[in-house]
């Protein structure tokens, strides 16, 4: 799995994971976790979402705004990750 809780994530559009991956008999996008067009719509008002939570024995993350979703790694085209700077005072 590619995210861990805190990042934020770019989908990829509707219309490159149509491409990539085609769609389902129920008209959903066929990622390892389907696509849905209620996800579709979540994804117009704001395609970057931080992810609240990682479940590695399934496979999938959940997301802010879309908790009700189970996203994978076949639908995410960019990780930003929170970075930290430690500076260390070398005189102690």
């Amino acid at each position: 799995m590619k995210c861990k809780i805190g990042d934020t994530i770019t989908f990829k559009s509707w219309e490159k994971m149509l491409e990539e991956y085609g769609l389902n008999n129920f008209g959903s996008i066929k990622c390892n976790k389907s696509f849905t067009d209620e996800m579709e719509k979540v994804l117009n008002k704001n395609r970057k979402h931080k992810i609240i939570e990682v479940v590695e024995e399934c496979n999938h993350y959940r997301v802010n705004n879309f908790f009700n979703y189970l996203v994978s790694d076949d639908m995410i085209e960019h990780i930003d990750r929170e970075c930290f700077i430690l500076n260390f005072d070398e005189s102690i």
